[in-house]
């Protein structure tokens, strides 16, 4: 007794493809689809998914600085003129002294002052007890502590989250020990910030897992969420919207010192203090660092980006009003969302089965390479 096979076909007259579905190109469909998902799980697709990331991230509108911020660059000139790093107690707080008379909503040191650099260890101290300070501690292996008699509500921790690549593409605002939660450098700086606007972080009462900020809503990133897969999530991690390659204005320590500013640049801002010097080596990669003219970002302006990406997302204002490019038609900067696994899964699905489908009914090789192409 034999069988006689007829290949099942599935209606789809809303399909632009004249005809039905044969069983072959639905297992050809459910075939790729299921080959996509299994490398994406297994982590095949993560590289080039953050590097699309990237190139999307190069491709916004270029903002202008956020004139909510100002950045005191610690150059290789400043240490020049200094003799020695780290800068001594007694230069820190000149220039702490100086941005004071100029009433700043806040100034977070981003050096690390567990250890006094003499001459100069009580002035600067007295500077760094002002309410309107933040300072820094390293919550990493070794952790570096905070200075001293600084209390905890104004220190943040500036510890930065790298990617396999070591680009910072992640920002993370909160970390959990077995007896208390830290705040980030950055997410202390905001809320200085916005203080001066009565916005708090505040839960979200629809959902327990999210923090309320202003008019955004902030969700912690899942190990999948994006182009990732099984990344490390613990903290409280956020996806970190670039503001440009300068995200704010900047002064160097020199200047400062030498009193070479206008002052409205420091008042009612937020100024961060850091160094951008080379030899300290405290810079990273970003997303714009395959096309930047300098490859490496400084730290303390990175947390710069993070300050004004909090900024931006809970008062839904640009900051500085002008934009680069296009300025009447670009949206205002919301937080990153993602779908979830199974509508990413269901995406997929529809371009494998579509894919497979143009495939198999091009009968030249011609057609069916312009339909691999189309389709990368």
């Amino acid at each position: 007794m034999g069988f006689h096979f007829s290949p099942i076909r599935i209606s789809s007259r809303f399909l632009p493809f004249g005809r039905g579905i044969s069983s072959l190109e639905a297992i050809a469909g459910i075939a790729s689809t299921l080959l996509v998902l299994t490398i994406r799980q297994l982590g095949g697709l993560q590289t080039l998914e953050l590097k699309a990331f990237d190139q999307g991230m190069r491709l916004q509108p270029s903002w202008q600085p956020d004139s909510r911020l100002l950045v005191v660059e610690i150059t290789e000139t400043d240490i020049q003129a200094a003799g020695r790093w780290p800068l001594s107690d007694k230069t820190l707080a000149e220039a702490f002294a100086i941005l004071q008379q100029h009433q700043p909503a806040v100034i977070g040191l981003d050096l690390y002052r567990d250890i006094s650099q003499e001459p100069g260890s009580v002035a600067l101290a007295r500077q760094l007890q002002k309410d309107n300070v933040i300072a820094i501690t390293n919550i990493g292996e070794p952790p570096v502590l905070p200075p001293p008699n600084v209390p905890p509500e104004r220190v943040g921790f500036n510890d930065v989250v790298l990617d396999p690549d070591s680009t910072i593409r992640r920002q993370l605002l909160l970390a959990s020990t077995e007896t208390e939660t830290l705040f980030a450098f950055s997410l202390q700086l905001a809320l200085a910030c916005l203080e001066t606007q009565g916005i708090t972080a505040e839960n979200d009462p629809d959902n327990p897992d999210a923090i309320k900020l202003g008019q955004a809503v902030l969700m912690p990133l899942n190990p999948n969420d994006g182009g990732y897969q099984n990344i490390d999530n613990r903290g409280y991690q956020i996806l970190l919207n670039y503001r440009g390659l300068q995200p704010a204005p900047t002064l160097t320590l020199g200047e400062v010192l030498r009193k070479e500013f206008n002052p409205d640049l420091v008042r009612g801002k937020g100024v961060l203090i850091g160094v951008s010097a080379d030899s300290v080596k405290d810079t990273f990669l970003t997303p714009y660092s395959p096309t930047a003219p300098k490859a490496l970002m400084p730290g303390v302006v990175i947390h710069a980006q993070m300050v004004s990406h909090l900024l931006s997302v809970a008062t839904q204002n640009r900051g500085a009003e002008e934009v680069a490019t296009i300025a009447d038609a670009l949206p205002l900067p919301k937080p990153f969302w993602f779908w979830p696994d199974w509508g990413e899964g269901l995406w997929i699905g529809v371009w494998g089965l579509g894919g497979s489908i143009l495939i198999w009914r091009s009968r030249q090789l011609s057609q069916q390479t312009l339909v691999l192409g189309l389709g990368f």
